[in-house]
């Protein structure tokens, strides 16, 4: 087992599912929680509690070999791993396990209660379900989970009470947030059961969906409910790009210089502003109008991660005000102080 890494060498490691996402798609994440009882009983007694919860270790072996280890034992460790791994926030105590190469994660909480996490953002769709699988299977090999006939599985986590999985989606949409069509296929969204939140800062536009509950679906219904949501959220995107290069061709050049222009010039940047000047860059990067002046879209995609994580900030404060070294680093970080 690692330990907990410092958050100076968290600063310069991004998960690499946040920084070599595809365009438009950032990254696919499953999450499936568990929580352990005896059969015939919903909570088992004290005893039985420390008993079971020694029986989870075989859970860390699908993490491969020398799992991190990071114990949730103050509120900033809570915050900062949770903008980490683009996580809601972490409860006290919680034990975090994570894979060396950050793409899967355990959350053990309380005496009985386990979530596995699983991110991908290749092509190949059916990684993170095939591993979440074997999450699922290997529990049921443990001991006897919380479950009822009529509610499903009975979580720690009440939206994924039910079928006991959460699938979401992060989505970077850049033209699809400029024009008037975003709060309709938001709308068209909730249909299917999701939701999305943006991600901070604003000006990344990025954003994260999820289903709003587990209850009432099957495995195959729940993923191919989020695969629509997908389809519905990229095509719109990738209808806006074609219709701005068609029609505002000149507008969209020049949103990309105005970017490029404030992070090579700015002496002050707020950071909803550094990050909409970062979006239009990675724009141009992924709609093939990069020129020799742009930095490679993997490094613009690390400031715009830097940017939300409170692990970039000073005590883990959350800052917004305009900030004459958050200027200079990037400049710095980008084209190296010219």
């Amino acid at each position: 087992m690692n330990p907990s890494p410092s958050a100076s060498e968290l600063l310069n490691r991004p998960p690499a599912w946040l920084v070599e996402g595809r365009a438009i798609h950032r990254f696919r994440r499953i999450t499936s929680a568990r929580n352990l009882a005896k059969p015939g009983r919903f909570r088992p007694s004290s005893t039985e509690r420390v008993v079971l919860r020694a029986r989870l270790a075989p859970l860390l072996e699908l993490l491969g070999e020398s799992p991190l280890h990071v114990e949730i034992d103050s509120p900033k460790k809570a915050q900062w791993w949770a903008a980490y791994l683009l996580e809601q926030p972490f409860r006290l105590g919680s034990q975090l396990y994570l894979s060396t190469e950050l793409d899967r994660w355990l959350v053990l909480t309380g005496d009985d209660h386990a979530r596995f996490s699983a991110v991908e953002n290749g092509e190949a769709a059916e990684q993170a379900s095939h591993t979440i699988d074997e999450f699922e299977e290997q529990f049921e090999q443990i001991g006897e989970p919380a479950h009822s006939k009529l509610f499903g599985y009975l979580t720690a986590s009440p939206k994924l009470a039910g079928l006991g999985r959460r699938v979401e989606r992060l989505l970077q949409l850049p033209l699809l947030s400029a024009t008037d069509y975003l709060d309709k296929v938001l709308a068209a969204v909730t249909q299917f059961g999701f939701n999305g939140r943006l991600v901070n800062p604003p000006g990344s536009a990025l954003y994260l969906f999820g289903n709003l509950t587990a209850q009432g679906y099957s495995r195959e219904e729940l993923h191919f409910q989020a695969f629509q949501v997908e389809g519905i959220l990229s095509r719109a995107e990738e209808a806006a790009r074609r219709q701005l290069l068609d029609q505002r061709r000149e507008w969209l050049l020049d949103q990309i210089g105005r970017g490029l222009g404030l992070l090579t010039n700015a002496r002050l940047l707020e950071k909803t502003e550094a990050a909409t000047a970062l979006t239009w860059l990675i724009l141009a990067q992924e709609l093939e109008l990069e020129s020799a002046d742009l930095p490679p879209r993997g490094q613009l995609l690390r400031q715009l991660w830097l940017l939300q994580s409170p692990l970039a900030s000073k005590e883990g404060k959350d800052e917004e005000k305009p900030s004459r070294t958050r200027a200079r680093q990037l400049r710095e970080e980008l084209f190296g102080g010219k």
